[in-house]
């Protein structure tokens, strides 16, 4: 082989060796760019994994709360948090006494409802939460201090003190003659007579 032809081919395998160089080169530096573009790090996983933010819902946010025999986790500062929680609305005064019919009622202790406690006796009633004996003896009418009434009056007739029906005496309109009561309404004049309730000459 002449000098002539070797330098022929080794001055055009040189420039084709350097591009083939600069081209893996060139491919290789492109593979990096795109893999830390695309890729996600370590840390962001991680922050995928424990809501995006980094950090997840440790251990110690979460609060036990106990209802009843069940027992509930929840998040504080979740909506849900106090819907986990059971209280009994007082509806009664605990030990407070009331009635129905001839029945005592009393209040539970948690003040939650109402219990059977007692039924009244024979001529008994219940009033105010105890049970009450009437007392209408020698009584025609008025209260019977158990809420009550020992009997009415007629009509024409009132309640007295007493608790005796008295007479309403009818004298409206009239200037004379009988009350309805046993009274009168009044007397006339020598001179005039009455009639109908009024005095004629």
């Amino acid at each position: 082989m002449s000098r002539t032809t070797l330098r022929l081919r080794v001055g055009l395998s040189l420039p084709l060796t350097l591009l083939v160089c600069l081209f893996s080169c060139s491919e290789r530096a492109g593979r990096a760019d795109r893999s830390g573009e695309d890729g996600p790090s370590s840390g962001e996983l991680a922050g995928d994994k424990m809501g995006g933010e980094g950090r997840g819902s440790d251990v110690s946010d979460v609060v036990r709360v106990h209802d009843g025999d069940e027992r509930v986790d929840a998040i504080p500062g979740d909506r849900t948090e106090t819907s986990a929680k059971t209280e009994v609305r007082a509806v009664c005064p605990p030990g407070e006494t009331s009635c129905k019919d001839r029945m005592m009622w009393v209040c539970e202790q948690s003040g939650a409802s109402w219990q059977p406690f007692q039924e009244c006796g024979d001529g008994e009633t219940c009033h105010e939460g105890a049970c009450c004996s009437p007392a209408c003896g020698g009584k025609q009418c008025g209260a019977d201090g158990c809420g009550g009434e020992c009997g009415e009056c007629p009509e024409g007739e009132l309640c007295g003190e007493s608790g005796m029906c008295v007479c309403l005496p009818q004298c409206g309109g009239k200037e004379c003659g009988d009350d309805s009561c046993g009274g009168s309404c009044g007397g006339c004049q020598a001179g005039f007579a009455c009639a109908a309730g009024a005095c004629l000459c």
